[in-house]
């Protein structure tokens, strides 16, 4: 669930944690390339029938670059949805999608929030 008072949320598509439960498709999923992978999660905002929410729009996936590495980003309001669940938003919000390591990175932030920008900006990965 998104936290309203978190200006910027970074988060780990971390297939080990869903290995060993009932999340075997969402760890295929997470499995994907990225250009699929983030395709993927489109396309379930896409398709989103959460009759609750009514007005949803889901912005066309664009190519970007977030730490120096190719990204893909897409704008979204009302709600966010994947396998696992989905939470309220309650503006409209900025997705960005980066691999490294293996791992792809979610990070998203409200559309107006400038300061959120200026860290993506300044966004790097240390590998360790």
């Amino acid at each position: 669930m998104a936290d309203s008072n978190i200006r910027f949320h970074v988060e780990a598509q971390d297939t080990e944690m869903y290995l060993n439960g009932p999340g075997r498709a969402i760890s295929e999923t997470m499995k994907l390339p990225l250009k699929d992978f983030v395709q993927e999660i489109w396309r379930q905002n896409k398709e989103d029938k959460n009759p609750y929410i009514k007005n949803k729009e889901v912005g066309e996936i664009s190519n970007t670059t977030v730490g120096g590495k190719i990204a893909y980003q897409f704008t979204l309001t009302d709600s966010y949805h994947d396998e696992r669940g989905g939470y309220s938003l309650e503006k409209k919000y900025l997705y960005h999608f980066v691999e490294n390591n293996g791992l792809n990175f979610m990070i998203w932030f409200p559309m107006d929030d400038t300061t959120s920008s200026v860290i993506l900006k300044s966004f790097k990965f240390i590998n360790q």
